[in-house]
């Protein structure tokens, strides 16, 4: 297929050719657009796994500061204010896909603006 000039198409040609695949997919596959593999299953398990080894981290700190130390300092708010934070605002962690739209959990929860 050669380069098109969407500028000079009409409307329904500008559709036509948008609806069209951009390329044919490679021997031996078949596309599958309705519901395409993918691994969220293991991405969300990364992330699980990371803000649990995180959290454990944070607590072992807090006991360490708080009951061993026995001296809290400015480091520790500003820990806990970066991780919520961090979680909370992040564009693109924990977004979820609903009706071809994609949206933050945070923002549909009402905790960030969306």
């Amino acid at each position: 297929m050669s380069a098109v000039d969407f500028s000079k198409l009409t409307p329904e040609q500008l559709a036509g050719v948008l609806a069209m695949p951009a390329m044919a997919p490679p021997d031996n596959e078949v596309s599958n657009f309705v519901n395409p593999p993918n691994q969220n299953g293991m991405a969300v398990a990364v992330m699980v796994l990371c803000i649990v080894v995180v959290v454990l981290c944070l607590i072992t700190r807090a006991y360490a500061r708080i009951f061993l130390l026995k001296r809290v300092q400015i480091q520790e708010y500003l820990i806990l204010f970066a991780f919520v934070c961090f979680h909370l605002g992040s564009p693109g962690h924990y977004s979820t896909r609903t009706n071809g739209v994609i949206s933050r959990v945070a923002s549909l929860a009402g905790l960030i603006a969306p």
